[in-house]
């Protein structure tokens, strides 16, 4: 930091979080409300767009609040409130990502290892449909391959790695047990494992594309180990497989720990803070995500009730959207029903989402510039202290959304 307090350099951050840095002087940076009025884009005071907000949401008929993985569990609590004030709908892109693992684990007692535990205990770590290399980027360096730990003294050198995926990854030069697999043959290989670990099935064949000799040699190497953890990503997830994959995952885990073979499972959730969504979301409503408050009691329906069968049925009219690029992300019929509706977007660069919206809030970044409450991947909660102020009139995703809800 210079002597005008400006950021020169960042030590010891990802390449993520060195980003949010460098946009806080960005040309991207969203730093004035704007409206959205016939086509032309003006400028707004802060209360003039909180008034605009609050026109908005009372003349919708039922809005879609959405977002939040990007945002402080404080900001989630104050999403919550609106959507039930409104008789909305609330969800998050958890529901599109690792909201099911998440849930799933916390039911099955499977949530509870922390990424400590990995330093100082696992010697056998597994990447599996996740690329923490080029998307988990202090991942391996800080928790789970490079650090030494109790058990792991010598860091990397007393751990074996395996890396799991359809293609050649950055991880993958790392790994012992490198195991490409067919798209979508997780569920095979999951069942090979307990067969032959499980049921002493003997292997005879190549297994979702991976060859025999290989596979054996990961098998054997998951065997022996004292401690194995399996992270594991969207790769196992994804193309409507979820439901499938992660019930016989769990299971095979359950089997290892029952035959004497100490092993825990890890859902790789993206976003910063969609862990603590789904935390903050479950306590208030009983839910994880997709909470439809316009029943008594709301409903809880991901078929019906989630964001893209919401707006692919086009039962919203508004949405209000917070840390989150849909426009960028749904699919294209989706996106294009999003369009169709009047967007309020909070967020601190110019995105997709952002230029197509009728109300543009500016706020500051969380972490950076505001503090607040989130949840690592592993559940653990972190309080976030700001480390600058925001630009002059920029207020926390915190500070907008409890003008809103004051005004509603």
């Amino acid at each position: 930091m210079d002597e005008k307090g400006e950021i020169q350099k960042t030590f010891g951050s990802c390449v993520v979080g060195a980003e949010k840095v460098k946009f806080i002087k960005a040309k991207e940076r969203l730093l004035k409300a704007s409206v959205l009025t016939n086509g032309e884009l003006k400028e707004a005071e802060f209360d003039e767009a909180i008034e605009e907000a609050v026109k908005i949401l009372k003349n919708s008929r039922k809005p879609l609040v959405y977002g939040w993985s990007n945002a402080s569990c404080e900001a989630i609590s104050l999403g919550l409130e609106i959507a039930k004030r409104l008789r909305g709908i609330f969800d998050s892109t958890a529901s599109l990502c690792h909201g099911y693992s998440i849930t799933t684990a916390k039911k099955l007692g499977f949530w509870g290892t922390n990424l400590e535990e990995v330093l100082d205990y696992a010697d056998h770590v597994i990447f599996w449909g996740v690329n923490p290399a080029e998307t988990f980027h202090r991942h391996t360096s800080r928790y789970s391959v490079f650090p030494r730990g109790v058990e792991a003294p010598k860091g990397v050198e007393s751990r074996t790695i395996s890396v799991i995926d359809v293609r050649e990854t950055k991880t993958m030069r790392i790994a012992h047990n490198k195991l490409l697999i067919r798209p979508g043959g997780d569920l095979e290989l999951f069942k090979a494992i307990e067969a032959s670990i499980i049921r002493g099935e003997k292997i005879t064949g190549d297994v979702a594309g991976v060859p025999v000799m290989r596979l054996l040699s990961f098998i054997n190497d998951l065997k022996k180990s004292r401690h194995s953890t399996i992270f594991y990503g969207l790769g196992v997830i994804g193309g409507g497989a979820a439901e499938k994959n992660i019930s016989v995952l769990y299971e095979l885990v359950k089997q290892l720990n029952n035959v004497g073979i100490k092993c825990s499972v890890i859902p790789m959730a993206g976003h910063y803070n969609m862990v603590g969504c789904v935390e903050t979301t479950l306590k208030t409503t009983g839910f994880p995500y997709a909470v439809d408050f316009s029943t008594n009691p709301p409903t809880y329906n991901p078929n019906q009730t989630s964001v893209i069968p919401v707006l692919l049925n086009e039962r919203v009219d508004s949405a209000l959207i917070v840390g989150a690029d849909p426009l960028a992300h749904l699919p294209a019929k989706a996106a294009e029903s999003l369009l169709k509706i009047p967007l309020i977007v909070l967020d601190f660069v110019e995105s997709l989402t952002v230029r197509k919206a009728k109300l543009r809030i500016p706020v500051a970044i969380t972490g950076v510039e505001a503090g607040g409450t989130v949840y690592r991947l592993d559940g653990k909660e972190v309080k976030l202290s700001p480390i600058l102020k925001p630009p002059e009139g920029i207020k926390s995703d915190e500070e907008v959304l409890s003008a809103i809800l004051s005004r509603l």
